[in-house]
């Protein structure tokens, strides 16, 4: 029998998992602290620590405006963030240091 690979959100459960127990010691702390943040924070200090990452920035905003609806652009990150939501940005925060360190580890690899 074959083992099936886990998708969707299994797949997220999946690799936090792997990579808060691997030897990925650098990836696992700062995966901790996003979790950190997006639970036991306000939007006010989550927008703060945000604003200290432009490129972050730029992918909440950019995300925000996506969803967005009116005909108005999202500017502001307390703003992108209520709309992106805490898990979003969670696991945008996820998908970016995987990305950084895939492509640190396999630069000729394009992700």
């Amino acid at each position: 029998m074959i083992a099936r690979s886990p998708t969707g959100a299994a797949l997220l459960v999946h690799l936090r998992a792997e990579v808060m127990h691997r030897s990925y010691p650098i990836l696992g702390d700062t995966l901790r602290r996003i979790e950190y943040l997006t639970t036991h924070t306000s939007i006010a200090d989550l927008a703060s620590i945000l604003l200290q990452d432009q490129g972050f920035t730029a992918i909440v905003l950019h995300a925000a405006n996506k969803l967005n609806t009116g005909s108005r652009s999202i500017i502001t990150i307390t703003r992108a963030i209520l709309i992106v939501g805490y898990n979003a940005i969670r696991d945008l925060a996820i998908a970016a240091e995987i990305t950084d360190v895939a492509e640190k580890r396999c630069p000729r690899v394009s992700i």
